[in-house]
């Protein structure tokens, strides 16, 4: 059995409808895929995405 390939990502809009849309289309994406699988986190503006993004480079 193949190792997923795991991608970071980051979606930021004023929308949560269009962050869940965003997050539900790579869903379906790694479902189907045996290679790939995403790790998504949204933001609502900009200073949350910033923190976000700092408490990632932490790890």
């Amino acid at each position: 059995m193949m190792n997923k390939t795991s991608i970071n990502v980051l979606t930021i809009d004023d929308h949560i409808s269009i962050i869940e849309a965003f997050e539900n289309s790579l869903n379906l994406i790694a479902n189907q895929s045996d290679a790939i699988s995403f790790k998504t986190n949204g933001a609502t503006d900009c200073e949350s995405a910033y923190l976000k993004i700092e408490e990632f480079a932490k790890t």
